[in-house]
């Protein structure tokens, strides 16, 4: 059976947005997982989501920690300052984004803040990374706390994006709260704005660190790949309508 030209194109690009559509998927997996760890203060977890000589940025205001870190001694002198303020037991992500920069380098770009005990401080960072597919897998080759242009800061008090409110667990790291995590052909996030203080706890409804948002909405990515696959269809009962 001979298979039109137009069918034979809308597979392959059918095909290429759900491998796209993975990749985001993987890599968005990989970050909350890492920032987890973070919030862990657990320098051997954190560790294993890097290459073996990574370099990491840290651009924070009202601090003393900022600086370039490299290596694994690096790494744990990262964690020990992003962890100084108390082991940070609640924290948010929002405003995700990523952009492939070739087939095995992607930048994944986020604003997180980290709670520290007894919430008497909150750092407020654009967060950026860029994984690198290595050995079968994704890892981080550089890492960004804060850009030349937008730094980081250490709020004194409770703070918290936008909109959103939060329930505290008891263990030691607890709430995860992805908001306006969607994918686009562009792979670009609208932004949100702003930032309001608040009160955790309460009668909140925060996301555990094991349940994304993610998960409750649809990528377009893949909305787009169940329509290609609905118009090869109909290419193809068309193409054997006029046959027979």
């Amino acid at each position: 059976m001979k298979v039109s030209v137009p069918i034979i194109a809308l597979i392959i690009l059918s095909t290429a947005v759900f491998a796209q559509s993975n990749v985001n998927q993987t890599l968005i997996s990989l970050s909350n997982t890492h920032i987890m760890q973070i919030a862990n203060d657990n320098v051997s977890s954190v560790s294993n989501s890097y290459i073996q000589s990574p370099t990491i940025f840290i651009n924070m205001g009202n601090t003393n920690f900022t600086g370039i870190y490299s290596g694994q001694t690096g790494i744990a002198q990262m964690l020990a300052n992003l962890t100084s303020y108390g082991t940070p037991y609640l924290y948010y992500v929002t405003n995700t984004s990523i952009i492939p920069i070739n087939g095995t380098e992607y930048d994944i770009n986020r604003d997180v803040w980290f709670v520290s005990q007894n919430q008497s401080y909150t750092l407020q960072i654009p967060y950026s990374a860029t994984y690198v597919y290595s050995n079968g897998g994704w890892l981080i080759s550089a890492e960004f706390f804060g850009s030349a242009n937008h730094y980081g800061t250490a709020i004194p008090g409770f703070e918290a994006p936008a909109n959103i409110t939060t329930t505290i667990l008891t263990s030691s790291v607890t709430t995860t709260v992805l908001q306006n995590i969607t994918t686009t052909l562009l792979y670009t996030i609208p932004s949100q704005n702003g930032s309001s203080s608040g009160t955790a706890g309460g009668n909140g409804t925060g996301t555990p660190a094991n349940q994304s948002s993610q998960a409750q909405q649809p990528s377009l990515l893949i909305v787009v790949g169940f329509i290609l696959a609905i118009a090869i269809v109909i290419l193809y009962l068309l193409s054997m309508r006029r046959k027979s």
